[in-house]
């Protein structure tokens, strides 16, 4: 005997829902927030054996942006690690994963994830060191070329015998995939499967960013331990295109067919990241603290801007073993 449609349709809503309460469970924005690039970046080696693996941990707030959430999905902690490889004399290989909380990845995949491979060219002319970094984010979209794709070129000189300068610009173009499961019947332990009516929609966002990075370190010992101030900044600019999967109803109780929606999604941000950089032989040590001090945003012909939001800061540190 076939299950009633009513029956079906519950079935398949708690199946999506599975665990999750009442209320809105936001997918990551265009920007990551969890970005290995762009953070006192330079271009010198700064491993000498070959190798080097290192690792980041850091509290992450929900970003200068309402539409954030990648925070909420998978917890405040951010945890990622680098393994880097000198290819050749002056050519380096490394691959980043992000294993933040054991939580499942953006797309679904398992606790650890190989977010970024990067290769890494340099050479020097006179007294400055230069680069350029190329990185590709491997996940599968099923279809052709990389999820993300990020090209920057960098540059590091000295100013003078205590202070140096390191300077990055990039474009990194980008299809990523959004869900939305939106639930406001009930209370957070009230959940009535009979009479919730979940809103799930998926979404791609397709578009482009820009990053610049300008940071000075003052140097305070001969190993290279510096305290650093870097300015960064990174605008965006995204054609969104969604499409809800069921939720709304018509009059017979048949479920709508899935209306593709289009967006512009435009934004910018910039960050004060300061802290200091621990140097030796074997390892470097580096505390951070990021602050957004302005953001812009422009969705759907709304626009707005913001000064700082001390209440959005990122704080962390790093430790290379090399």
């Amino acid at each position: 005997m076939a299950a009633p449609r009513s029956l079906r349709r519950l079935l398949s809503r708690a199946a999506v829902l599975g665990l999750l309460l009442p209320g809105a469970a936001l997918a990551q924005r265009p920007f990551d927030v969890l970005d290995p690039f762009y953070q006192e970046e330079s271009a010198r080696p700064t491993f000498f054996d070959g190798f080097a693996i290192s690792g980041e941990v850091g509290y992450r707030s929900s970003g200068p942006f309402r539409q954030t959430a990648d925070a909420d999905r998978r917890g405040p902690l951010a945890l990622s690690f680098r393994l880097d490889y000198a290819l050749a004399r002056q050519l380096d290989v490394a691959a980043v994963f992000d294993v933040s909380g054991g939580l499942v990845s953006q797309l679904g995949g398992g606790p650890v994830r190989l977010s970024w491979i990067v290769v890494k060219p340099y050479w020097r002319n006179e007294d400055t060191d230069y680069a350029v970094r190329i990185a590709v984010d491997p996940v599968s979209q099923g279809g052709l070329g990389f999820r993300q794709t990020d090209v920057a070129f960098l540059s590091s000189s000295d100013l003078s015998p205590l202070i140096s300068s390191d300077f990055a610009i990039g474009l990194r173009h980008a299809q990523v995939g959004f869900e939305r499961i939106q639930v406001d019947d009930g209370g957070p332990f009230e959940l009535d499967f009979a009479v919730a009516e979940p809103e799930v929609t998926r979404t791609r966002a397709i578009g482009r960013e820009v990053h610049v990075m300008w940071g000075h370190n003052l140097h305070f010992d001969p190993a290279g331990s510096n305290f650093f101030l870097t300015l960064l900044a990174e605008a965006m600019d995204y054609d969104l295109i969604e499409a809800e999967l069921f939720g709304n109803e018509t009059g017979e109780g048949e479920d709508d067919e899935a209306e593709e929606k289009r967006a512009q999604y435009r934004g910018g941000v910039g960050w004060v990241r300061t802290g200091f950089e621990l140097n030796r032989p074997g390892y470097r040590f580096s505390p951070f603290v990021s602050v957004p001090m302005v953001s812009w945003l422009d969705l759907a012909g709304e626009s707005g801007t913001r000064g700082p939001r001390f209440e959005n800061l990122r704080f962390g540190l790093r430790l290379t073993l090399r």
